[in-house]
């Protein structure tokens, strides 16, 4: 369990009033995340520790969170903490070179980089469907390489959340691959962030490259591909601490994404966080519409999933009531 060392009582303290008092939604399942997480290394947390200038409020948690996202994780130039040794004990021994990786990206996201008008969450939709049916028409591909380019030179350097492409190319190998793939690929990431408001559908675009694509420049000792952990990405409810050293019975090497998919039968799917991916035309595969709420509610997911991680490695969630 994270935080739990003397000096850090007041934080432990705030976290056990949060999980029993705050929603799952808001602070409560972050609060009850850092609880169960055992990925963190004790200079990783010495770390964090140093940006919670008041660690026994909500608020200062948060302003404390977003303090240390903006300085050691989100940045520009450094590498993010979550490949420095400090935090090496969560890398993932190097994949073959030929892994397919998917990650979805909302449009609004390359919208909000790409220079230019009409660069909008719609017309980047609208762009990107020509793409996919001309590859190498122009002037549509001259317009897609300078859309990425665009994003490409102006975000910053932190981690990506991935899943493997062979965990999901089931909802492409249908009819669903015109219809709702987007809705079933969102509830098996775990990405409950995306969901609709006001029944207003979110464009999303999903790449899908090689591990070899992300490993232009890096030596034989450089993280690249990682388990990721409560500090590296906001305070989100919909993320789950993976058990550590339980690789029986995961399907690939990772962590597990939280399940929001209404199906009776659960089953495990693995992320992973990697190195920022310069992104090329060849990677987009599709895009398509989150038109729905995920299948599942934050407390019912994590409820769900916790007794699932329990069932089968008990002796490494303790503390996550």
């Amino acid at each position: 369990m994270a935080f739990q060392r003397s000096k850090f009582q007041p934080f432990s303290n705030l976290l056990l009033d949060l999980r029993r008092n705050s929603p799952v939604e808001k602070r409560g399942g972050p609060a009850a995340s850092f609880a169960v997480e055992r990925g963190v290394a004790d200079s990783a947390e010495d770390r964090y520790w140093d940006f919670l200038t008041d660690p026994a409020s909500e608020y200062g948690w948060q302003q404390g969170h977003q303090a240390y996202l903006s300085r050691l994780i989100r940045c520009w130039r450094d590498v993010p903490q979550t490949f420095e040794k400090v935090n090496q004990a969560n890398w993932l021994p190097r994949l073959a070179n030929s892994q397919q990786l998917a990650r979805l990206e909302p449009l609004a996201a390359l919208a909000k980089w790409a220079n230019g008008p009409d660069c909008e969450p719609r017309v980047l939709m609208e762009l990107f469907s020509r793409f996919l049916k001309r590859p190498d028409a122009q002037p549509t591909r001259g317009a897609v390489e300078k859309l990425l380019q665009d994003y490409n030179s102006n975000r910053d350097q932190r981690p990506a959340f991935a899943g493997y492409w062979g965990e999901v190319r089931d909802l492409f190998a249908s009819a669903d691959r015109k219809g709702a793939w987007a809705d079933r690929l969102r509830d098996r990431f775990g990405l409950g962030h995306l969901n609709p408001q006001d029944g207003e559908p979110i464009p999303v675009v999903l790449f899908r490259y090689r591990l070899k694509d992300l490993l232009a420049g890096l030596g034989p000792g450089d993280g690249c591909t990682v388990v990721p952990t409560v500090l590296d990405g906001p305070l989100n409810p919909f993320f789950f601490p993976s058990p550590r050293h339980a690789d029986k019975g995961f399907p690939q090497p990772g962590g597990i994404c939280l399940n929001l998919e209404p199906d009776a039968e659960y089953r495990l799917s693995c992320e992973i966080l990697h190195r920022r991916l310069h992104y090329k035309p060849k990677h987009i595969f599709q895009v398509g519409w989150i038109s729905r709420p995920p299948g599942k509610e934050c407390g019912q997911a994590r409820r769900i999933h916790q007794q699932f991680l329990l069932d089968r490695f008990p002796n490494q969630l303790g503390g996550c009531s």
